[in-house]
Parts: C-alpha cells; structure tokens; sequence
C-alpha cells in the first residue's frame, strides 16, 4: 500500500532528523525542530486512521481520494525533506554546538530554514483540510496505536485454529466467496480457492492484510520471476527505503526478520534457507503471487516495470524495476520523483551498458545492479544523494571508478568480494585515492588494499563491516585504544597472514563476530580479546593448535557458535564440559571439520543449548547432542 509506505517513511525520516538535530540559541533552530516534531505528529495521526478509512472507501469517492490526497501529503512532505534539509546541514559546522560554519554562511542559512518554513506552513493548511475531511466523514483512529505487528500475529493465531475449509470452482458460488472474504465479521479466516478465480480472490485477501505490512508485501514484485532473494539484502534495501527505522535500540535486521516471518506465516513468500538462529536467511515467492504485487503497485502506484513506462503516471513513481538498460530513459525529467532503481539485467552471454546519464538521477536514493554489466560509468559519482549502492551481485568487464569512495551521502555500500577498481594511475589527479564516507553505517565486501588502514579511524558511524585482505596495519588500528566506530554491531574479517593480537574488548555494541582465515598459519584464540557482549560468532577456515573451546566457553553472553572448515595439527577433542562452559549458548554448528574425534559433553554445561547442526562424517556425537541434532 503506498500510502502506508509513504507515511511510514517520513515518520521515520522525521524521527532520525529530530534525534541527529541539535538545537542552539537560534529561534529557526527553534522552529526547525517544531516543524519536525510537527511532520512526525501528524503523519503517525493519519496513519492511525488508514485501516478504517480503507474500510469506508468503498462507494465514497471522498474517503477514497482522503486516503490519496493523505498519500499525497506524504510524499510532498518527502521531497521538502529531501530537498532542503541537506542544505541547512551544508550551512552548519561539526563543532560539538554544530554552529553555523561562517558569517558568509549566515544569510544562507537564514534564506534556507525560512523557505523550508514556508513550505511546511503550506503543508499544515493541506493537513487541517485532511483532517476536517477525516472528521465529517467520521473516519475513525486506530485504538492500538497502529501495532500492526500484534495484530498480525494475533490474526495469525486465528487462521491456525480455522477447522473450515472451502473449494471454489462455480460461478454461482463466486459472488457468495467474496462477500465471506469481504465481511469483517466472518470468522473463517482461511480460504482455498482451486481454479482461476484464484487470481481475483488473491487481490481479495491482499486487502486483508495489515496496512503496515503491505509495503513489505509489495516489494517483492520489484524482484525478478523466480529468484532467490537475500533476507539481508532485502532489509537493506527496507532501511534505505525508510521503511524500518534505524535506532540505537533495536536492530534493523531484528525487525525485517519479524516482517519475513509474517509474511511467511501467511504463505505471501516460501522460505528457501534459514540461519542458524532460525531467522529466513533467503526466501522466495510464487510467481501468482508476484504478479499480484506488481499489478497492486501498479494500482497503487507504489513502484513501475519497463512494461508500463509509457504510463500517465510515470513521472511520478518513487520506485522502478527494470530488466534491460537499454529499454529505458535514464532522464531526470522523465523520472523526476526517482528514488529507487533496480537493474537485473542478466542477459545470457551478453553485456549490458549502464549509459552515463544515470547520473542525472539527481532524486536517486537506492540504486541495485545484479547481472552483467560493460562498465560503470564515472557519472555515478554526481548522484549526491545515493545513500545505498548494491552491486554485489553484479560483475563488470572495466574496473569500477574511484570516485564511488568520495560519495560522502552514501550510508550503505555493498560491494561483494573480488570487485576491482581503477588503479591509482588512472585516478583523476583531482581526486584524491583516499576513502571518504563520513556517513558510511554498512561497508560489505571491502578490500583492504583500497581501504587503507588509516582510513578506518575516519568511519565513525560503522554499524556493519565486512573486510577481506586485511593485513597487520588493520589489526592495529581495529585493536587501538578507541574504536573505530563505538557503533560498530557487525564485524567480519577476513585474514590472509599471520598476526600478533586482536583487541576487540572495547567494542560494546559488536555482537556478531566472522572471522575467516585463507591461509593455513597456526591460530591461537588466546591471541583474540573478544567483546564483552558477544552473541553470534562464526570461525572459519582456522587451523588451531589446541581446544579453542578453552577460550570460547568462556564468553557471557554466546548464543551461537559456529565453526566450519576449520584444521587442527593433530585429532583431537572438543571440551564443551563443566560448570559455567557456554552458559548462555543455544546454537552449534560444526561442519567440514575433519580432524575432530570427539566431542566432550556433560548435563552442566550448555545448559541451554536446544540445536546441534552437524553434516560431519567421523564425529562421535554424545546421546545428548544426537537428541537434538539436525543437519544443515
């Protein structure tokens, strides 16, 4: 639904603005962050009415056009923040006061909060006409606050004790089908439909679903037919949507992961894989059911394919997906409230050109590249506010541009390993080789031959990274007395040489921990402080000279533990015994792993281990891990 996904994003964009805005003696400093508060206030009121003003619509062209005109609203109140908000940051200084740089600034800056004022003045006028709309025709709020999460899984429950089930394969039963689906007051839950009235009984029921989950719902028509879709890439692609909102207090992939499972629980998507923890690590969905996504979107006008490009409505989609470069315009005046674009171009052996003018995308906030591409274009970097770059799944004949590593808006850079970039001779002399991303939170598949170690200290606002070829200056500068990022949740390194010592015990927020040895060098674990709160920790490709289990049943707060490809110098055993070893591990796993024997297991340690994942031939597994073992 766009208008739920347009109201969700600007609360959180609101919210984020509000938390990073800091006020100074200034009255438009003042006003500014009323202004906010104020957008953030009334886009959580009128998403409050939705469900109910959904409800109405039907036979009302005036509740029907409120829900458009509050859409509306909504993306007006984006395109302001979008606009002006980064000008008003260009104008203030990084001093702890954040103070207006200089006096030449001043007038800017002046000129800058009191336009964005205006224009949020003529927004209260559109929203008071709203509201009065709202109000004659009784348009009701929701009581629970808009929990949609509860309230799914309290429907959930519902449709798993429905004891009835119906065929339909009739016209003369059609129209009785929809009114059961149509009534609020039925209490099946559950219906299944055999023949092709499935089609239209698939719109019916996507009308049942939670205003807040729709958007999650549609997006998967944004991907191809068929395709294994990355959870992680998904919620990545959800944060830079503003669809999940990234605080300090909850992780964003904590909160993907619970609207995965919804959808999975009402069989919208099938689940392909899923992680150690239990979370859907990869998923999914029917090709019926993408084409309902796509001609919901389409309805909705939530995102666009190159099959409706020619469409009225065109030159205001936020979204676009396409599979072939060449069949579309990468024209700013053609797109110009752009500001998602995916490109799955895999056209068997052939190359596809990204042209230059995609950086004219000057709306461009998300763009994702899978499939085969000729070279990409050295224009990228005049996307100022791309916040995510995805290229991990796409390969490239020429090397990527330098200058991709100076696009300092970028919040999300998602590489893929083995990516090759323009060598330092054929860099522009203006630009200079150094990595600048002052605002970069997740940095995955970066090479450390480009980020050099020194440019580490310069990520302050790291939440994930995700390094490979790292060498003796990385450890260094990781291990220092002050973190890199205090903010820093996930860490994988890969290494390719032998190191003296790794001190992550500084790190309080980082709780998922990959380490990954390509080369066979003796490790020892007594050479890692690792951090205090600890919870998801993968070894792998190691060769140990001794138990490791001696440092790591050690860990406080270790749920997960998983070692897979590592090497010993001789067959040994594994020690997961005596009291206060593991005391908070729920999840083993142990794969490719040839030299282990054993595996010493009593009742008191693990006293809360409930999954033992093992594909590993040899091993002699104690009866209580056999109870509860399952492969990968």
């Amino acid at each position: 639904m766009a208008e739920s996904a347009a109201l969700t994003a600007v609360i959180n964009q609101a919210v984020e603005i509000s938390a990073n805005l800091i006020v100074g003696t200034s009255s438009q400093l003042y006003r500014l962050k009323e202004d906010i508060e104020w957008i953030e206030r009334q886009m959580r009121h009128f998403k409050s009415c939705l469900k109910d003003a959904e409800s109405k619509q039907v036979g009302s062209h005036e509740v029907a056009n409120l829900i458009i005109d509050m859409k509306d609203l909504a993306l007006d109140i984006e395109d302001i923040l979008d606009t002006y908000l980064p000008e008003i940051e260009s104008h203030k200084g990084k001093g702890p006061f954040r103070f207006v740089k200089h006096a030449a600034c001043i007038l800017c800056y002046g000129s800058t909060t009191n336009t964005f004022s205006q224009k949020i003045e003529k927004i209260k006028s559109r929203a008071q006409e709203i509201e009065a709309t709202r109000e004659r025709r009784r348009i009701n709020l929701d009581t629970d606050g808009g929990n949609a999460d509860s309230e799914v899984w309290n429907r959930r429950k519902e449709f798993l004790i429905a004891t009835e089930s119906m065929v339909v394969g009739r016209e003369d039963k059609f129209q009785e089908l929809k009114e059961k689906l149509r009534s609020s007051n039925s209490e099946c839950k559950m219906i299944c439909v055999v023949g092709e009235a499935g089609v239209e009984i698939l719109s019916l029921s996507y009308k049942d679903l939670p205003p807040d989950l729709r958007p999650f719902f549609l997006y998967f028509g944004l991907f191809p037919e068929d395709q294994k879709i990355s959870s992680p890439e998904l919620v990545m692609a959800w944060v830079s949507e503003k669809l999940i909102q990234v605080d300090g207090n909850r992780n964003p992939y904590d909160i993907g992961a619970v609207k995965l499972e919804m959808l999975s629980d009402r069989n919208l998507i099938q689940v392909s894989e899923r992680d150690f923890d239990g979370r859907v690590q990869s998923c999914f969905i029917h090709d019926l059911l993408r084409g309902l996504c796509i001609k919901m979107a389409n309805e909705n006008n939530f995102f666009g394919t190159r099959h409706n490009i020619q469409s009225n409505s065109f030159s205001m989609l936020r979204r676009l997906t396409i599979d072939d470069t060449s069949q579309f315009s990468f024209s700013n005046s053609a797109t110009p409230k752009l500001r998602t674009l995916f490109c799955f171009c895999n056209s068997g052996e052939g190359w596809s050109l990204i042209p230059n003018e995609i950086g004219d995308l000057s709306g461009l906030t998300f763009l994702k590249l899978s499939g085969r591409f000729r070279r990409m274009p050295s224009s990228i970097r005049n996307l100022k506010k791309l916040v995510t770059l995805d290229i991990q799944k796409a390969c490239f004949i020429c090397d990527l541009p330098r200058t991709i590593f100076r696009m300092k808006h970028l919040k999300h850079l998602l590489l893929g390993n083995g990516k090759m970039f323009e060598s330092d001779k054929c860099t522009n002399l203006n630009v200079r080789n150094e990595v600048y991303l002052p605002n970069i939170e997740t940095l995955y598949g970066m090479c450390g031959t480009i980020l050099k170690a020194s440019s580490l200290q310069k990520l302050s606002n790291l939440r994930e990274l995700s390094l490979y070829d790292i060498n003796n200056k990385h450890i260094n500068v990781i291990s220092g007395k002050i973190p890199i990022s205090k903010k820093l949740q996930e860490l994988e390194l890969w290494f390719t040489q032998k190191f003296k010592r790794l001190n992550l015990s500084h790190y309080d927020h980082l709780v998922e921990l990959i380490l990954r040895a390509e080369s066979n060098f003796p490790f020892k674990l007594d050479t890692i402080e690792f951090p205090p709160n600890l919870i998801y920790l993968v070894l792998m490709g190691m060769k140990f000279t001794e138990d490791p289990m001696k440092i790591l049943k050690e860990l406080p707060r270790l749920e997960i533990l998983v070692l897979e490809y590592c090497e010993y110098d001789v067959s040994f055993t594994l020690d997961f015994s005596g009291a206060n070893s593991f005391s908070e591990l729920q999840v083993l796993a142990i794969s490719g792993c040839d030299e282990i024997v054993d595996l010493i297991v009593d009742q008191i340690g693990m006293p809360k281990l409930y999954k033992f994942v093992c594909n590993q031939k040899g091993i002699n597994v104690p009866e209580r891990l056999r109870k509860m073992m399952v492969e990968p």
